[in-house]
């Protein structure tokens, strides 16, 4: 599944002619696969492939898309609320009891999945204490260079 994250093609086909963005218009250059802009221009297309396309100036503007083939993909997430937007944080498992109900299990699944990496390696270090930590010395060491 990872490898077709790693192969981008061309958009080009999959965009219409014109598109916006920030405020500028952007046309489609069938040509080179790029599209073209210039702030403040008002043109169309047709104007566009005689100015935009050839008559290059400062400050235009060139993008080109990509994107990833579909594929059949798994995604694992919790949907939350974010900053006042719907979005998705990781899942990772938590310790569910037979008593918690399903508004705590789901806070429980939101606080674990808002924890930063960092918090995560510092909590997946072996032994903490005891006559034992000095067997898991060298791994926790390697564990706090990491985790910075």
């Amino acid at each position: 599944m990872l490898s077709y994250f790693h192969t981008f093609t061309p958009a080009m086909d999959r965009l219409p002619s014109t598109v916006s963005a920030g405020g500028v218009t952007f046309f489609a250059n069938q040509k080179d696969g790029f599209f073209y802009g210039r702030p403040g221009y008002n043109g169309n297309l047709m104007s566009a492939q005689a100015d935009l396309f050839t008559k290059h100036q400062e400050g235009d503007l060139r993008a080109r898309f990509l994107c990833t083939p579909s594929c059949n993909a798994t995604v694992v997430a919790v949907q939350c609320n974010k900053d006042g937007q719907e979005t998705f944080i990781p899942y990772r498992t938590t310790a569910r009891s037979p008593c918690v109900g399903s508004s705590q299990e789901r806070l429980k699944l939101l606080e674990e999945g808002t924890r930063s990496l960092r918090e995560l390696r510092r909590d997946g270090s072996c032994c903490s204490g005891g006559v034992v930590s000095c067997c898991c010395c060298p791994c926790n060491t390697i564990a706090c260079f990491t985790s910075q």
